[in-house]
């Protein structure tokens, strides 16, 4: 008889969490939506750097990194890792699309914390999450999303930390972050400055 009243409060508490982040729901649900309307016609169109990334991840599945490639290995590792699920330009178009989902939520992690009202938060989300440079690149299998979306991790982290673990987790996703993209070390300079 107490195991399932406490299922019922599992499950009532779950329920609650989730009717609270409704909005949050609402946006995500119509970015899957914007995703998958837009990789439908993308893919008319070729990979550009999917390509170059894909090579990457199946060199770091070797063991071995381009010496002379311009590009960091944070994402195409990603990419490897999601090829045990999907085929290659899934696995890259994947992490991309997922990185732009949690890039939103995180958005709105932000806001939160700054204490801004849910509905400002999505109102201001919805057309967010669909402009033409950031819905782009979320289906594109490009490392910017990862990128934005490992930035907005550090910076909740920065402003929510209190513990020595959250301090670790400011570093490990600053070091994940200056992995990503070249622009990483100087995001990294501006939040250590803080």
């Amino acid at each position: 008889m107490s195991r399932t009243f406490r299922l019922r409060a599992i499950a009532k508490e779950l329920l609650r969490s989730a009717w609270s982040h409704a909005g949050l729901l609402f946006v995500l649900g119509i970015a899957v939506i914007d995703r998958i309307l837009f990789l439908r016609w993308w893919k008319a169109f070729p990979g550009g750097d999917t390509y170059n990334f894909i090579l990457i991840a199946q060199e770091l599945l070797r063991g071995s990194y381009p010496v002379a490639e311009k590009r960091l290995p944070f994402y195409p590792l990603l990419v490897a890792v999601a090829h045990g699920v999907l085929d290659w330009e899934a696995a890259a178009i994947a992490v991309a699309g997922v990185s732009s989902l949690v890039s939103v939520a995180l958005l709105y992690a932000l806001g939160r914390t700054l204490r801004l009202s849910k509905t400002a938060l999505v109102i201001a989300l919805l057309p967010f999450q669909a402009i033409a440079p950031f819905l782009f690149q979320s289906i594109r299998g490009h490392a910017d999303t990862t990128f934005v979306a490992l930035c907005q991790g550090a910076l909740l982290v920065l402003l929510r930390m209190r513990t020595r673990r959250g301090a670790v987790g400011l570093g490990c996703l600053i070091g994940a972050v200056m992995l990503t993209r070249p622009e990483g070390v100087a995001f990294a300079a501006a939040v250590l400055a803080v």
